[in-house]
């Protein structure tokens, strides 16, 4: 994998993750303001499998950067 191809799946995964953050929010948002009594238990855990996700996107992203920076020198000695 090229730094190019790293960059841009580190940049990816950080728009996905606020992608699910953003989803999250607008539908507890849309179900709390329908009034849906007895689903809070159910946005509660979509929050939660949300945030899980997104955490693990960010983490991912974050491992990646090194391996982005080695490869970018590595292109540069070249």
């Amino acid at each position: 994998m090229k730094a190019k191809d790293a960059r841009n799946l580190i940049i990816s995964l950080i728009v996905v993750a606020i992608g699910i953050k953003l989803i999250t929010i607008i539908s507890a948002r849309y179900t709390s303001i329908a009034g849906a009594e007895g689903f809070s238990e159910l946005i509660s855990a979509f929050r939660g499998l949300g945030d899980l996700a997104m955490y693990g996107l960010i983490v991912l992203a974050i491992l990646l950067i090194p391996y982005y920076l080695s490869k970018r020198s590595q292109e540069r000695a070249r």
